[in-house]
């Protein structure tokens, strides 16, 4: 039984964004300025049709990091 994975973010908003693989098994989310919370949706699929979805509102607070000049 295969099973797919997606993974999308909105971060701050009303706009759900894809949230990229790693490629080592995270997810990379990238934030608006001035987003203050990611919330997070995860759905699975198998093959045989069985599905689920996660939400978590506010999943995480994201920080200003300023960015080194140069």
């Amino acid at each position: 039984m295969g099973l797919r994975l997606r993974c999308r973010r909105r971060p701050g908003g009303r706009t759900w964004h894809r949230a990229d693989h790693t490629g080592d098994g995270g997810l990379r989310v990238d934030a608006p300025s001035g987003a203050k919370f990611v919330t997070v949706r995860a759905s699975a699929r198998d093959t045989v049709g069985n599905t689920v979805r996660q939400t978590v509102t506010r999943a995480f607070g994201l920080r200003s990091v300023p960015f080194p000049n140069g």
